[in-house]
């Protein structure tokens, strides 16, 4: 047993049946859209919230507008990341 071990070893056949070919993943949109949105919300979450009120001569109505339009831009993105989501597992 341990010599036919030691026979494979040398011609590499045990090696050959180690090595992974590719990778592959069953919902790649799928994948890259959950990617893509939870990079939107940490963006939004550690970056854009407090800069737009700590930017100097930012006022608090200023700083909410910025806000609406930022979440709303951020709404529409998931949606269509949510879309895109279903699409792939449907179809």
């Amino acid at each position: 047993m341990l010599e036919m071990f030691h026979s494979q070893l040398e011609n590499g056949s045990i090696a050959k049946s180690i090595k992974p070919d590719k990778i592959s993943v069953k919902y790649p949109v799928a994948l890259i859209a959950v990617f893509l949105w939870i990079g939107f919300v940490l963006a939004i979450s550690f970056m854009d919230s407090w800069l737009s009120f700590r930017a100097s001569g930012e006022t608090v109505s200023n700083g909410l507008s910025i806000e609406r339009l930022v979440f709303g831009a951020l709404n529409k993105n998931r949606m269509v990341l949510f879309c895109s989501y279903c699409f792939e597992l449907c179809y």
